[in-house]
């Protein structure tokens, strides 16, 4: 259990860590602070309302949290391709001098 615990630890780092850079690239400029504002209500919001929900949801079923998950996912992958404009790697952020 301990070993799983720690394996969805560094599974959000991933996820966490390149959502921010993502929003960072994407970002407006002069929008970062809203757009880092949002990103983290969105991942504050789902940390407390998932174990939540889950909780809810296992009333009907041991399975339907893992069913409601992956529906969801998949939802995010599609938006995500959908709507997520590529960012390529020749992308450079002019900084203005101080």
């Amino acid at each position: 259990m301990v070993a799983a615990r720690f394996a969805q630890g560094v599974a959000g780092a991933m996820v966490f860590t390149p959502a921010l850079a993502l929003a960072g690239d994407l970002a407006p400029e002069g929008g970062s602070g809203s757009t880092f504002s949002v990103l983290t209500m969105a991942f504050g919001i789902g940390i407390a309302v998932g174990p939540l929900l889950s909780g809810l949801l296992v009333g009907f079923g041991f399975r339907v949290p893992f069913v409601v998950g992956s529906a969801l996912a998949t939802v995010g992958v599609a938006v995500a391709t959908t709507q997520v404009q590529e960012v390529s790697s020749s992308h450079q952020r002019r900084i203005a001098p101080e």
